[in-house]
């Protein structure tokens, strides 16, 4: 179940570092058996299909000083498709995906966002394979972004993201070597006479990884990847520049209770405008998960790297972010999730850091095998500023009735 929807953070695109190995089994505590839906065969394929259609209450919706606070209820809808195949051989997938949201008296933050994707694999022998896909996203920029707080911004503004990418797979033995390619672009729309367009850019990169796995689920990593940033107005092309990375890392497995992946490397980012002074350092990333019965698991994650998200201005920063989820199947009908968040952007112009901290807690109760009915509540703060951007809190409560195929 996603949490934290309050400040949902939208991705542009991630460097191009290819992960060589499959991603862990998810912890996501997952109905058992027969209790979730199974989807609709169609032909070769599993279609897969939920609406959802909710009401809930925001807080402070400008995110602004906690005098200044703002709430107001909304209701929401939303739909989501995705075809998958099961053939023997190579795979392909299409999804899709809408979300409305309409607000009982602010009707000009109401909001209508949606994807489209496709992704696919050709198993060209055993030992090769080839894989694509493309996505296209329409978003709007959250107001309780510290780029369009500093910017003064108060209404969601729109943007679109496509991406593609391109990789190749070979493995032989416990050797796994997969090179990378992608390319993506972000394009910012209006609202209330507000224009982000000189934030407008474009992004591609290649990568190379390789990994070695001694025993299924534990293995070593080394991956290099290199971006090309470049903004679309002239206005903003001291901000253009080149990315570096190199990691180095691995997975652990241990009887099937603990999990475990580590990564620890070096980032560059350099700017073609004079005076800028380039951002480097650590780059790392971490994730945990203990399993300690078949209905609960507790996931630790860290993450430092380059600012990969939508922001309001072309400045690239650091972020760093630490999450706690905690998931318990408490009955067959009923899930319980617990989340703890804390972020740090770090600001290359100028040398400044923001500090926010959300908590957010939910269930899911499902009747039967194709309805469930989900409630959420989330608590976001901003610890730490600089003068000039508001110290918030924002609560956030949803209440969603969700059907499934």
């Amino acid at each position: 179940m996603a949490l934290l929807v309050a400040i949902g953070l939208p991705r542009l695109a991630r460097s191009v570092l290819p992960d060589p190995l499959p991603p862990l089994p998810p912890a996501t505590i997952q109905p058992r058996g027969k209790d979730g839906p199974q989807g609709m065969r169609v032909g070769t394929a599993t279609l897969n299909a939920t609406a959802e259609a909710g009401a809930g209450y925001d807080s402070n919706l400008f995110a602004q000083g906690r005098r200044n606070a703002v709430g107001d209820a909304f209701r929401t809808e939303a739909l989501r498709a995705r075809l998958d195949t099961d053939w023997r051989r190579d795979a392909l997938s299409l999804e899709a995906t809408v979300t409305d949201i309409g607000y009982a008296s602010r009707h000009a933050n109401n909001t209508t966002d949606y994807s489209v994707a496709a992704a696919g694999r050709w198993d060209a022998t055993r030992e090769l394979a080839f894989a694509g896909s493309y996505r296209h996203l329409r978003g709007h920029l959250s107001v309780s972004d510290p780029s369009a707080q500093a910017l003064g911004v108060l209404l969601p503004v729109p943007f679109d993201t496509d991406e593609a990418r391109a990789s190749a797979t070979w493995t032989v033995g416990g050797l796994t070597v997969k090179g990378e390619a992608a390319a993506a672009s972000l394009r910012f729309g209006s609202a209330g006479g507000t224009s982000l367009a000189s934030s407008n850019r474009d992004q591609a990169g290649i990568g190379v990884a390789a990994a070695y796995a001694f025993t299924p689920g534990n293995a070593v990593t080394l991956a290099a990847s290199t971006d090309a940033i470049r903004q679309e107005s002239r206005a903003s092309r001291v901000y253009d520049g080149q990315a570096w990375q190199v990691v180095a890392g691995g997975s652990w497995t241990s009887d099937a209770v603990w999990r475990a992946r580590a990564s620890l490397g070096y980032l560059y980012r350099s700017f073609e405008g004079g005076g800028i002074k380039p951002l480097q350092g650590l780059a790392a990333e971490a994730l945990l998960t203990w399993i300690p019965t078949r209905t609960t698991a507790v996931t630790l994650s860290a993450r430092r790297g380059l600012d990969d998200l939508v922001r309001a201005d072309p400045i690239p920063n650091i972020r760093n972010l630490v999450s706690l989820l905690l998931q318990h199947e408490a009955t067959r009908e009923l899930t319980l999730t617990g989340e703890l968040r804390l972020e740090r952007l770090e600001l290359s112009q100028p040398r400044r850091r923001i500090e926010d901290a959300a908590a957010a807690i939910g269930l899911e109760w499902r009747f039967g095998r194709h309805l469930a009915l989900l409630a959420s509540y989330e608590r976001s703060t901003r610890l730490g500023g600089y003068p000039g951007l508001p110290d918030f809190d924002r609560d956030f409560l949803s209440l969603r009735l969700r059907g499934g195929l």
